[in-house]
């Protein structure tokens, strides 16, 4: 079987073609002017039909399209087929027995019931395969950007017209498809120009401060890393920080002091921005006993360990130290401090 160009030769050398020995093609029967006279009282052509096996090297719709072909060499062990803008090599195939040609007929009445009668019968077969044919002195290589190249028409072999209702038998070729050779290259299609990337990644407090945040789309995320959540103070100390992501409207809210979700991440009523939020503390007061001062201007650095600027410290004073201490949310309506006494008495 004729799988690679090395085996062209070796075809060759066994001299195997399609009529046998002892034949010779012409262009016409002019060019028998010796035997001229033996094709005179021919009056009956002889007909042999012959199977062309394309196997999988062109696709069916592809050889519908097509409506001529040029069968070259048939005299030789190595014929041509040219079909189109594909040129495909052959070698004659041995059968076993015979095979049928079938035709087709359609029935206008019902279009997917058509027939397909016998017609012929052929004990001759070409199988073919895709080459590429390059000029001996110059063989260009081709480029991913440059197209098939044209190949002309044979001279002194007429084009013929192609009958796509004739089928064969089953194809004797092996499995192995084959890639037409004046097949467009494929192009690899990247990331369209100005889509940037979907999400950014921010390790250092650095690059926040360099975020182009007008340049973000909707679309887009940005992933804060450890370091940069933690100098944003929105994570408590101690806490293990894992990485966050935030869409462009959270990544704004969070630049300008808002919460990213809860009580006031709408714009509406709610929570006000850290920096602006009231903390009140209260202290021990060492003047007397069960006493307090209270002391506005502490601001977040006054709250216990691990509580957060959005809640209320309340401390409750008894024996001169702290035995409880209530949080909880802040709200607009609050007073700016509240003292509650553990001994149910309220101070005068």
């Amino acid at each position: 079987m004729l799988q690679s160009a090395e085996d062209a030769p070796r075809i060759l050398e066994q001299g195997r073609s399609l009529f046998g020995p002892g034949w010779k093609y012409v262009n016409s029967f002019d060019d028998l002017a010796d035997d001229e006279d033996e094709y005179e009282d021919e009056e009956d052509d002889e007909e042999i039909y012959v199977t062309l096996d394309l196997g999988e090297t062109i696709d069916s719709k592809a050889l519908q399209t097509e409506t001529q072909y040029q069968l070259i060499g048939l005299d030789t062990p190595l014929p041509f087929l040219k079909l189109g803008n594909h040129v495909f090599q052959g070698e004659v195939t041995p059968l076993i027995g015979d095979e049928v040609i079938l035709g087709l007929e359609r029935n206008h009445e019902n279009p997917h019931a058509a027939s397909h009668p016998p017609l012929y019968t052929t004990s001759h077969r070409l199988t073919f395969r895709g080459v590429t044919l390059q000029s001996r002195t110059e063989a260009p290589i081709a480029t991913a950007n440059e197209q098939a190249p044209t190949v002309p028409d044979i001279p002194n072999h007429p084009s013929t017209p192609l009958n796509p209702t004739s089928q064969a038998g089953p194809s004797t070729l092996p499995g192995d498809p084959f890639e037409s050779p004046s097949a467009p290259p494929a192009k690899v299609r990247g990331r369209p120009k100005g889509s940037g990337r979907s999400r950014r990644v921010l390790h250092d407090p650095s690059e926040l401060e360099t975020f182009d945040m007008d340049g973000m789309k909707p679309h887009q995320s940005v992933e804060l890393g450890p370091r940069v959540i933690e100098s944003l103070g929105i994570a408590s100390p101690g806490e293990t920080i894992l990485p966050l992501t935030l869409s462009k409207k959270e990544l704004e809210r969070v630049i300008s002091d808002w919460p990213v979700s809860g009580s006031g991440s709408r714009g509406g009523r709610g929570r006000k921005p850290r920096g602006l939020r009231e903390v009140t503390t209260v202290k021990q007061s060492e003047v007397e006993e069960g006493a307090m001062d209270v002391d506005d201007t502490a601001g977040d650095a006054a709250l216990p360990a691990g509580s957060e600027p959005s809640t209320v410290g309340i401390q409750t004073m008894g024996e001169g130290a702290v035995t409880d201490i209530e949080m909880r949310e802040k709200e607009d309506e609050d007073p700016p401090w509240q003292v509650v006494i553990n001994d149910g008495v309220a101070p005068s």
